[in-house]
């Protein structure tokens, strides 16, 4: 069991050299502890060769490319390298190859596919509690929907949003994608193996 929280010798040389590719850093749309030029820094202090710029909202690559040329003139060219990325949630279009397409073009080394807005992820969002603190990004969703609603959208509007985002972020096997015209099922999905086509899937 661990009792200390400083990491031992042993543990830092095991990292050196190493990428963190799943951070969350400032500046975001909720609050973090550090910023992406903190991070750098840190970095540099024990040793990491870099890490991923992870942001639920927004391609990361243009801001990889920008911190790459400040490091380069602060610490030295390729000492620590940042690396741009994209998650495919309903901010960028959900399951949008334009969006995939701009960000390799513009230098994205990791492609995530969809969490917040995830179909199984949204399914969770009535499992809390009435009283319970949301997590941030289920409060931010909130906070949006509010938005939406003093921006004269109505309730109804809203959920249609919503629905419709969900529909596209769970692929070709949710929601009404297997239903033909005229609302047959699509005879490929009756296999008795396959899952109910209404249900979320689960998380990977």
């Amino acid at each position: 069991m661990l009792n200390s929280a400083t990491p031992s010798e042993w543990a830092r040389w095991l990292v050196r050299g190493a990428y963190h590719l799943h951070v969350h850093v400032e500046p975001d749309v909720m609050r973090r502890r550090v910023t992406d030029l903190q991070l750098a820094r840190r970095c540099q202090d024990v040793g990491l060769a870099g890490f991923a710029l992870k942001s639920h909202y927004v391609p990361t690559a243009e801001r990889a490319a920008v911190l790459n040329e400040a490091l380069s003139e602060e610490i030295g060219h390729g000492e620590v390298r940042v690396l741009g990325a994209l998650t495919l949630n309903a901010s960028v279009g959900g399951l949008n190859p334009i969006a995939v397409e701009i960000a390799a073009r513009e230098g994205a080394r990791i492609l995530w596919m969809p969490t917040l807005d995830a179909a199984n992820h949204r399914a969770k969002h009535a499992d809390l509690p009435p009283d319970a603190t949301p997590p941030m990004w289920l409060a931010l969703q909130r906070d949006l929907a509010d938005a939406l609603r003093a921006a004269g959208f109505t309730d109804e509007e809203i959920t249609t949003m919503i629905v419709s985002n969900s529909r596209l972020l769970a692929g070709p096997d949710q929601g009404d994608a297997g239903q033909r015209d005229g609302g047959q099922p699509d005879p490929g999905q009756q296999d008795a193996g396959q899952p109910d086509p209404g249900q979320p899937g689960d998380a990977a």
